[in-house]
């Protein structure tokens, strides 16, 4: 694959985007905020209590976040991939939805159940969609402002009970992502449900794909991404990872696992658009 030198630059300089850009902003963790057009979507982003060991957004982004303050002004849609607390906070999350009336949500059954016992009027709750598709099952598939989404069933690993949905956001003459959640899953399964070679500008990649060849061989057989940037790092220096030299030696591994690697990290880091 060959890259432009201006994105060859960019994959190793991280900038700042004004609003209204056609941009991707990496907000903590496996939070993305991606917008075009003046239309954005958020990923996995509003999350005030946490989980320890991963970043979350610093309480001034937060109260942006939450209260649809700029550039977040933009936000048509909220995207949760699953109920764990370093992905959704079910209180952070009511609260986005009652100060941005005309942001739509899409989440699985069991983190909107976590939004329900908090208290939801009935026109609150028509704004959340909760896609289940099955394990080898295809997509189901939504329009917003001109934003296309295709939420796809990816598993969290074997004989665990969680509710894990892939989307794939693609912007009216624009650019496309896939945000996988926190996939542990074979080929055969993603196979399944229709990601077999499947195009994509941008794919946001959990780092532990990049460090092992089954993990590389199932991704590039499933995905046909112009682009990956790695994520959901961990703070931590955790003893497995001195294998690669600590928390840095992982991330410099999950990256060059990929030729078409970017590094998006740091809070409300952004990259401009290609397709």
């Amino acid at each position: 694959m060959k890259l432009s030198r201006t994105f060859l630059a960019l994959a190793s300089t991280v900038i700042s985007i004004s609003a209204n850009a056609d941009q991707i902003c990496h907000i903590a963790n496996a939070g993305f905020y991606m917008e075009s057009a003046g239309n954005g979507v958020l990923v996995d982003t509003v999350i005030d209590q946490g989980l320890t060991g991963y970043v979350q957004p610093s309480k001034p982004l937060l109260e942006k976040i939450e209260k649809g303050q700029t550039p977040f002004d933009t936000v048509q849609l909220v995207l949760v991939t699953h109920y764990h607390a370093d992905h959704f906070d079910p209180t952070s999350t009511l609260r986005h939805l009652r100060n941005n009336a005309n942001a739509q949500y899409i989440m699985p059954p069991q983190t909107f159940e976590m939004v329900k016992k908090l208290g939801l009027t009935d026109q609150e709750a028509e704004r959340i969609h909760t896609p289940l598709p099955d394990m080898d099952g295809n997509p189901q598939s939504y329009e917003f402002h001109g934003i296309k989404v295709e939420a796809y069933r990816i598993s969290h690993g074997a004989n665990r009970p969680i509710e894990n949905l892939g989307y794939k956001v693609s912007f009216d003459n624009s650019f496309s992502f896939f945000h996988p959640g926190d996939m542990s899953t074979t080929t055969e399964q993603l196979s399944s449900v229709g990601l077999s070679k499947a195009p994509v500008d941008y794919l946001l990649l959990p780092f532990w794909t990049g460090l092992n060849e089954d993990s590389q061989s199932m991704v590039k057989a499933s995905w046909n991404a112009k682009h990956i940037i790695p994520m959901h790092f961990q703070e931590e220096n955790r003893e497995w990872m001195q294998q690669y030299g600590g928390p840095v030696g992982v991330q410099k591994a999950a990256r060059n696992a990929w030729g078409n690697s970017i590094s998006l990290t740091g809070e409300m880091n952004c990259l401009p658009m290609e397709q």
